[in-house]
């Protein structure tokens, strides 16, 4: 039976392989679906476009650049010098890149196939994540859990496969950590310790769930927190303390610099840059971040009245106990950096992982029921945002897809022999 699915799979995937996935997601249950999503997540990579100047361009063009014709040796000393935060010479500054861009020299210099890995891994993780929400709430009925999980796939999709590092890092966080607030296996703790390999920034992000496992579960210190965060978001506080508690390497404070906008000339500069961008902009891309980081902080906040997380009900062995925890502490610390809005927006993305996955967790449990007309009308207001937000959300990384990746994902893959030129699923519709 097993067999048979597979070949019935792999025949779709021949004909399309985004057909093959819209069947594996309609299968979603099925242990060879979710494999099968893996799958695709890696051909999803190695069709993307490497647009000029994002991550996937760079990272792509250094597997020629730097890794082809470096050493083991060599490679060693690098990795060394990475681990002790010293960097190295056209090298990236993550374990995880640098890894794969040398593995990947081995065989070839074409970035396809490091984006094929990246594909795959990104995709383990993505799928895993997804996975475990979807188990603790089938069977799946009605409209709002549709809602709910296209608002979650989207939140940050296969598109984040272009950064390789910060979106891998996400997901890998988030299904190390829902992992461990479900099944309480120490195994997840440290996967979550993993990720600052993935990307530098993690040795930040990863604090609110540190802080969680030492603190444990705490509503009202957290809650808090959050308040006073809200209060001190731009007062220039932490700004002015993280030349203190900064790194001592000249590698480490570059790793900073390239975040922390601690002066006015930075900050001029960041915002000039962001003006040019938006100047070229549609009205989904000016609006987007300052948009959801809006909703998805308003919807987190309904569900922590919602279940009366203040009143510390919620016993420490309920894993919505951690997810609501962490992720409350994760609205905090982006409160706080507002200050660096590269890493803010990074760290709103990782957050809204998180408060989405509660949302969906809380809205379908039965022991948080409405009590008062004001319970109902604030569900009424949620359930608008909710949609609007996902509408937005949905729209964007369509478009955005759109634009990364190869039309050739569409169609049958003997087609591949007829394209000269690789173009955009958004060039192509033109």
């Amino acid at each position: 039976m097993k067999s048979f699915k597979l070949r019935y799979y792999l025949l779709l995937g021949i004909f399309s392989p985004m057909i093959m996935a819209f069947a594996a997601i309609l299968n979603f249950n099925q242990k060879i679906a979710r494999g099968i999503l893996i799958l695709f997540s890696g051909i999803f990579g190695g069709f993307m476009l490497f647009l000029l100047g994002q991550d996937g361009e760079r990272h792509g063009a250094n597997v020629a650049i730097h890794y082809d014709k470096l050493s083991f040796g060599a490679f060693l000393n690098e990795t060394s010098n990475i681990l002790l935060l010293q960097g190295a010479e056209g090298a990236k500054g993550d374990i995880y890149i640098h890894a794969l861009s040398f593995i990947v020299s081995r065989f070839t210099t074409d970035p396809r196939l490091l984006f094929l890995l990246v594909g795959l891994i990104f995709g383990f993780f993505y799928i895993k994540g997804i996975g475990r929400i979807y188990d603790m709430v089938k069977p799946l009925k009605g409209w709002l859990i549709f809602v709910l999980f296209t608002f979650f796939i989207f939140w940050k999709g296969l598109e984040g496969i272009n950064t390789v590092r910060t979106w891998t890092g996400a997901w890998i966080y988030f299904y190390g950590a829902t992992s461990y607030f479900i099944t309480r296996k120490n195994k997840y703790i440290w996967l979550v310790l993993c990720t600052p390999f993935v990307h530098f920034v993690y040795l930040l992000y990863i604090l609110p769930f540190l802080g969680y496992l030492v603190l444990g579960n705490r509503p009202r210190v957290y809650l808090s927190i959050l308040i006073l965060s809200f209060f001190l978001q731009g007062s220039g506080l932490i700004q002015n303390s993280i030349g203190l508690i900064g790194p001592e390497t000249d590698f480490a404070q570059r790793k900073v610099s390239l975040y922390a906008k601690t002066d006015e000339e930075s900050m001029q500069e960041y915002q000039d840059k962001k003006d040019e961008r938006l100047k070229s902009a549609n009205f989904l891309k000016s609006n987007y971040n300052d948009f959801t980081q809006i909703s998805i902080t308003i919807l987190f906040c309904y569900i922590l009245y919602r279940t009366r997380y203040y009143t510390s009900k919620l016993k420490k062995q309920d894993y919505l106990a951690g997810l609501l925890g962490a992720g409350t502490l994760m609205l905090s610390l982006g409160n706080l950096f507002s200050f660096i809005p590269a890493a803010r927006n990074r760290m709103m993305i990782l957050f809204g992982i998180f408060a989405i996955a509660s949302i969906i967790l809380v809205l379908n449990r039965k022991d948080f029921q409405l009590k008062t007309v004001t319970d109902y009308f604030l569900e009424k207001s949620f359930l608008v945002l909710l949609v609007l937000s996902t509408l937005f959300v949905t729209l964007f990384k369509i478009s955005e897809i759109s634009e990364l990746e190869d039309i050739r994902i569409l169609l049958p893959l003997f087609t591949y022999l007829f394209f000269d030129n690789a173009y955009s699923i958004k060039e192509f519709i033109k």
